[in-house]
């Protein structure tokens, strides 16, 4: 067993210690619904994921909904990052299900899908047409809109020049629709970014400089061998998603307290080919 098999099995070893009871990471946050659907994919993990859903208004929301982040705590309900979480959950769990109801939801409602305050509240609500073809394909109607697909795709409302946690949002999408389709039709974008931030271990891995990745992956620092990274060590609670600079840096100003260890566990298991 290598340094990085042994810090896998570390993390997922202390993982249950900042999930809470129904599984969620992040859930003091309200992007917990997109980081729990990433780590979800991870082969048997005890996560309830419908604990986000409220089953009287067929409505998903950002995180447990006996924690509702909207309207104190976020000017929305749910955002379109957090439903790319789910569908990365419903692809690895198989949760066609889940993919059912949100197409339906989403032609029902005109895919406004939930609550949001003020104009930028409302802008997060709606699932854009390159998103709605992803749950559409992963639903029970899929094999009948896979021309869908080519018409409309993943980055279609976007262009390569994205940044930060956009760049890392399109990415991931990117690769969803790449697994669903068995294709490599991104690879320019995934080149693009990788160029971008030769830090960024899952860029590098998608364009196959995988010792790059599990060089970033064995940092020390960035990832402790024998505990979770803290905020103490580095301030983004998910690396993948912020650019190289002032988030990969400690963060002294706030108390110190652990991050998850999801981007870790989820690239090993990507790179592993576990879902």
């Amino acid at each position: 067993m290598n340094q990085l098999d042994k810090k896998y099995q570390k993390y997922l070893e202390l993982l249950p210690q900042v999930q809470d009871k129904y599984g969620f990471i992040e859930s003091h946050e309200c992007d917990a619904l997109l980081w729990t659907g990433l780590v979800g994919c991870l082969p048997g993990l005890a996560i309830n994921i419908d604990a986000a859903f409220n089953s009287k208004d067929k409505t998903w929301h950002r995180r447990p909904i006996n924690h509702p982040c909207y309207p104190c705590h976020s000017k929305s309900t749910i955002s379109r990052d957090m439903f790319l979480g789910l569908a990365w959950y419903c692809y690895a769990n198989k949760r066609t299900d889940i993919a059912d109801q949100i197409v339906k939801y989403t032609l029902k409602h005109f895919g406004c899908m939930g609550k949001g305050k003020g104009l930028e509240g409302l802008s997060r609500i709606n699932i854009m047409p390159p998103l709605f073809v992803t749950f559409l394909l992963m639903s029970k109607w899929g094999k009948y809109f896979k021309w869908l697909d080519l018409l409309i795709p993943a980055n279609m409302m976007a262009s390569k020049k994205q940044k930060g946690f956009r760049a890392h949002l399109q990415v991931m999408h990117c690769l969803l629709r790449n697994k669903l389709t068995g294709t490599n039709k991104y690879k320019n974008i995934f080149k693009y970014h990788a160029e971008k931030q030769p830090n960024n271990a899952l860029f590098q891995y998608l364009v196959r400089n995988r010792s790059r990745a599990e060089k970033i992956l064995n940092d020390p620092i960035l990832f402790p061998p024998n505990r979770l990274p803290t905020n103490h060590d580095r301030k983004a609670c998910w690396l993948w998603q912020r650019d190289y600079g002032k988030d990969w840096c400690p963060n002294y100003n706030d108390k110190k307290k652990a991050h998850s260890g999801g981007d870790f566990l989820f690239l090993y298991d990507l790179m592993k080919g576990k879902f």
